[in-house]
């Protein structure tokens, strides 16, 4: 009986996390396909500068992809691999005061947002579609985002975790809730087993 609890615990908690783990949205006044879009959580901030050549990190001060990837990996002394870098990117106003949203084009990893004279350095785990970002905090005053046109100069994608070997693959709510279901069903399983022996044996 125990077991079974266990289980419908990991259940509900697995239907809970799936259902908070993603509360961002942009709502349909704001979207670009007029719907409400589902963009998952704030993103991890890392770092932000207003000169890569800053600190004795030894880059250029430039916003060539060499400079941005240079300054990346110093920061966090990691070895990002490149992946690319879109131009011109339309960010969203979200259902939460000072979260803006905007596509990523590749999946999920780490992402360096530059606008202005700042740049940001981010880690996407949420939603590998969007790159989310909280703007009260971070230092984001100094990237001068036009909150009227809401269009980010560029952002460079590089891998997950800084290693070189590519995007790091994120549980998603889905498979944490498959998780919890897999588990009931062993649970079940377990007991029938028990009931099937005991009756061979009574």
């Amino acid at each position: 009986m125990k077991l079974i609890k266990s289980a419908v615990a990991a259940l509900l908690f697995g239907l809970m996390f799936s259902s908070q783990a993603s509360v961002i949205l942009i709502l349909a006044a704001n979207s670009p396909t007029s719907n409400d879009i589902d963009v998952g959580a704030i993103d991890t901030y890392l770092d932000s500068t207003n000169d890569l050549s800053a600190s004795s990190s030894g880059c250029s001060d430039n916003s060539s992809p060499n400079s941005e990837l240079c300054w990346a990996n110093w920061s966090q002394n990691a070895a990002y691999t490149y992946y690319g870098k879109t131009g011109k990117v339309s960010a969203y106003k979200t259902n939460t005061t000072g979260v803006i949203a905007f596509e990523l084009s590749e999946g999920p990893g780490t992402y360096l947002v530059k606008n202005s004279t700042w740049w940001g350095l981010f880690t996407n785990l949420a939603n590998v579609n969007w790159g989310v970002i909280d703007t009260s905090v971070n230092n984001f005053n100094g990237s001068n985002l036009d909150w009227k046109d809401m269009e980010i100069s560029h952002v460079s994608e590089y891998d997950g975790d800084g290693s070189g070997g590519g995007p790091q693959e994120v549980p998603a709510p889905a498979s944490l809730l498959l998780l919890s279901i897999s588990l009931l069903g062993l649970v079940g399983f377990r007991r029938f087993k028990k009931s099937v022996i005991k009756w061979r044996f009574s």
